[in-house]
């Protein structure tokens, strides 16, 4: 998963912007991230 995230941030604005939005998605759901934030 660190290698797609790595992919995805050399992709560009968009591609990090998807991270982002998946990061935040995961961190609510509490799956592979705080989930304290």
């Amino acid at each position: 998963m660190s290698k797609r995230k790595v992919a995805i941030i050399g992709s560009g604005n968009i591609g990090t912007d998807l991270m982002i939005k998946n990061f935040a998605s995961r961190s609510a759901s509490g799956d592979g991230g705080d989930g304290r934030h």
